[in-house]
């Protein structure tokens, strides 16, 4: 993990890379702890201070949103369902 400069929280260095791909960071922040990190999404809801349930759903959102960013970016189209 890298430190920021003037900040407590570790952040890791793939955080920049990821940041771009998803615009809203109610999404990315989920990722990043489940995916990423590999938090369990009830370890995840506890350091947001979210449901579980708002957890999953952004989850999905985000992960429905990153793929169809991937794929724009290799000039392909997203599944629509």
């Amino acid at each position: 993990m890298v430190q920021k400069q003037g900040s407590c929280r570790s952040t890791p260095f793939w955080t920049g890379a990821i940041s771009p791909i998803i615009i809203w960071p109610t999404l990315r922040e989920p990722i990043l702890l489940c995916d990423l990190e590999g938090l369990s999404v009830e370890e995840a809801a506890a350091s947001l201070g979210i449901p579980v349930g708002t957890v999953k759903s952004r989850l999905n959102r985000g992960r429905l949103e990153l793929a169809k960013r991937l794929l724009a970016a290799r000039g392909r189209s997203a599944p629509t369902s």
